[in-house]
């Protein structure tokens, strides 16, 4: 009896010894190595990546020297960049995803590309406005946004837009992350401060302020558009219409 408990013993020990192993050996152990020590972009946060036409992108960001940049670079091997755009002609801060074969910048109006380098104009007025870094991400076959208000918009061409969730149950919030996991969509993070103390994004974004100047996106005709209390106000929660269908297309080329 003893030596069958004993044998027993050893036996699970053993198990949990291989389990514990087999856990350590498939840890990931990579290492880093270091490209270029001085990319061709500036130091900045808050821009937008993608992978399209199999390279590399960035776009956009801030810098702590009060800057908006609004370029666009792209690079196939991370050492060497190629400065596509010096000015972008989405909005400052558009979050970007790659749908459908393009990619795509959304914020408080929507642009598409199939190569980064010409683009369109899909939708003017999008019904969320501009919202404190939330998110664009790709979930069953649609386009995403959220993660900043307590709501959730979708949409399968980037012209109409539909508000399936006007209040998730989670705070507002902004610079959260989100991402598509397992069928379902994920917000994780963000700052969640009294409204009091989120004065440096209402300065991002309030009417007639140099920050919310620098938002702004180019219609199709190349002119400014204007910024209004719904549009660029910082506001979780949102009194527009659930989805719209108005569209300004217009296009746009890079030389």
């Amino acid at each position: 009896m003893h030596k069958a408990i004993g044998l027993a013993m050893m036996m699970f020990c053993a198990t949990v010894f291989a389990q514990q192993e087999e856990a350590t050996v498939t840890k990931l152990t990579g290492t880093w190595e270091c490209v270029t020590e001085e990319a061709a972009f500036s130091p900045r946060d808050t821009a937008e990546d993608f992978i399209i036409d199999g390279k590399m992108w960035i776009s956009n960001g801030f810098y702590h020297g009060n800057v908006l940049h609004r370029d666009l670079y792209w690079t196939e091997d991370g050492a060497t960049w190629t400065q596509v755009e010096g000015e972008t002609p989405y909005d400052g801060y558009s979050e970007m995803a790659v749908y459908e074969d393009k990619v795509w910048a959304v914020k408080s109006s929507v642009w598409n590309s199939e190569d980064g380098i010409n683009w369109s104009l899909v939708l003017d007025e999008t019904p969320f406005g501009v919202r404190g870094y939330g998110e664009l991400v790709v979930h069953n076959d649609q386009l995403f946004q959220l993660g900043s208000g307590r709501d959730v918009y979708s949409s399968s061409d980037g012209a109409t837009w539909e508000r399936v969730q006007a209040d998730t149950g989670y705070e507002s919030r902004s610079g959260s992350a989100v991402a598509s996991y397992k069928g379902k969509l994920w917000v994780m993070g963000g700052g969640v401060p009294p409204r009091s103390t989120m004065s440096g994004h209402r300065r991002m974004a309030s009417p007639g302020s140099a920050s919310s100047s620098m938002l702004r996106g180019r219609r199709a005709n190349g002119s400014s558009r204007q910024c209004t209390p719904t549009s660029c106000g910082f506001s979780a929660a949102m009194t527009t219409p659930t989805a719209t269908t108005s569209r300004t297309p217009g296009t746009r080329r890079t030389e």
